[in-house]
């Protein structure tokens, strides 16, 4: 999300403003100390202009540049996301 976020040229606190919640918000769900449902998921992507898919395509790249293929932590992903949660 800091990375799209970044790309995008916004600051934590103008995408916050986007969003109607705190600076400090944006930058625990950056950070991963708090989760935020699919349903937010969806609002973050609005705000940062990316369709949904491209944003979890996004972030299999990023895991996959950092992990490598790794099947455990994709299937891991998988079903986080099936949870409602997401990062």
């Amino acid at each position: 999300m800091k990375r799209l976020r970044k790309e995008r040229g916004l600051s934590g606190k103008e995408l916050a403003n986007l969003l109607y919640i705190s600076q400090q918000q944006i930058s625990r769900y950056e950070r991963g100390t708090v989760n935020f449902t699919i349903d937010f998921l969806f609002e973050i992507c609005a705000a940062l202009k990316i369709s949904f898919l491209d944003f979890i395509n996004g972030i299999i790249s990023i895991i996959q540049e950092e992990h490598g293929s790794n099947p455990k932590i994709l299937k891991k992903l998988l079903l986080t996301t099936e949870q409602e949660h997401f990062f």
